[in-house]
């Protein structure tokens, strides 16, 4: 009986010794790509109001906010509810130029459900580097945590925003990318 309770003891304590070898756990995050949307101005079928022709990075066409018009490029991305207490991330990837970089005008970003906004956030050209009348490639994104994302209905309103109405903002190539994010301890 003895030999058995020093056994155990010694595999226990060796057991502990080599997991505290390891270090501590540290979070991971694990990505899945759940839905590309490229928004562009040659689709005569999305947002004609703001589509200007030879505004554009790419093509003909592009998005301008102005003096006159403080929007552009409107969009809505619907988060499934099967993602509801999940970690969920939206990629931007656009094109901006601006007239006069200034601060407020860029692309804008709500998390939201159709009684309350959760989340508004910018990507400002100015806080890019922003140059007058050069076109300038934004990558950023938004992360809504797990913990945070409990609500059935939820969605990301996006939209091209010039609060100023001091300068031409043009835009152009814009895609987004929906990603769901698992965070695991390893």
């Amino acid at each position: 009986m003895k030999t058995s309770k020093i056994l155990f003891t010694c595999l226990s304590l060796g057991i502990i010794f080599l997991a505290s070898c390891k270090g501590p756990l540290e979070e991971v995050e694990t990505i899945t790509v759940l839905q590309t949307l490229s928004y562009n101005a040659e689709d005569t079928l999305v947002d004609n109001h703001s589509r200007v022709q030879g505004a554009a990075h790419a093509g003909q066409f592009g998005f301008r906010t102005d003096t006159i018009n403080e929007y552009a490029a409107t969009t809505i991305i619907n988060i499934p509810d099967s993602l509801v207490n999940k970690g969920v991330r939206l990629v931007l990837n656009f094109w901006i130029k601006t007239s006069n970089p200034l601060k407020g005008d860029g692309f804008a970003a709500a998390y939201q459900d159709n009684n309350e906004m959760f989340l508004y956030t910018s990507f400002e050209a100015i806080n890019y580097g922003a140059k007058p009348n050069e076109w300038l490639n934004i990558v950023d994104s938004i992360t809504i945590k797990a913990a945070d994302n409990t609500k059935p209905g939820s969605f990301f309103k996006l939209f091209a925003f010039n609060p100023n109405h001091k300068a031409q903002v043009d835009y152009d190539d814009i895609n987004f990318t929906l990603k769901k994010v698992d965070v695991v301890l390893e």
